[in-house]
């Protein structure tokens, strides 16, 4: 492949990606057929998907944050919410994570343990900014489909959210609920 061919197939896998689509190119290998390959990160950094329990034991509705490492949204909308209660990765150590590198999540797998009727709460994703600015946008879960048609408890969304220090979700879980969402990420700065 000549410098020419090199540039031509960086420049058509750039433009075949989704705007964001973080790209690197590999070394040269050449000591053999293969040359300047090209490999998405998100073929490289994407995190496995994360499960988070919400589990709220308490006696009235409670609200939940994931994402917000500095309580920044949290704060511009006024909105006081918990960490939630356990995951597979340390809650504590995502959403510090979060705060220098951003994820961006494609499925949310929404299950409840009592009943469906915790899919009625309100279940947002919301952005604040240096200047001030905070905007909310509900997740559309009339437009989820059912995992299993036999399981009512279980719902997923396909989203493209990012979690960064200014995203984040907020869900209300109802008294003696327990929710568990898993984060399927699609794509992640860069890790190395």
């Amino acid at each position: 492949m000549n410098t020419y061919d090199s540039d031509y197939y960086n420049a058509a896998l750039h433009r075949a990606n989704a705007p964001g689509a973080l790209m690197r190119p590999l070394p040269s290998n050449n000591g053999g057929p293969v040359q300047e390959m090209v490999t998405p990160y998100s073929a490289v950094n994407v995190p496995e998907p994360i499960s988070i329990v919400l589990d709220n034991q308490t006696a009235a509705m409670k609200t939940y944050v994931i994402g917000d490492p500095n309580g920044t949204i949290s704060a511009a909308g006024g909105v006081s919410a918990s960490l939630p209660d356990s995951g597979t990765i340390n809650p504590e150590i995502i959403f510090r994570t979060l705060a220098s590198s951003p994820v961006v999540i494609g499925q949310i797998n929404y299950q409840v343990s009592q009943s469906e009727s915790q899919f009625s709460k309100k279940f947002w994703e919301a952005f604040a900014d240096i200047d001030g600015k905070y905007l909310i946008q509900p997740l559309n879960i009339a437009a989820a489909k059912r995992n299993n048609q036999f399981n009512e408890k279980l719902l997923t969304l396909n989203v493209h959210i990012a979690l960064t220090q200014f995203r984040c979700l907020f869900l209300e879980v109802a008294a003696g609920e327990t929710v568990t969402l898993t984060l399927t990420p699609i794509a992640a700065s860069d890790r190395n």
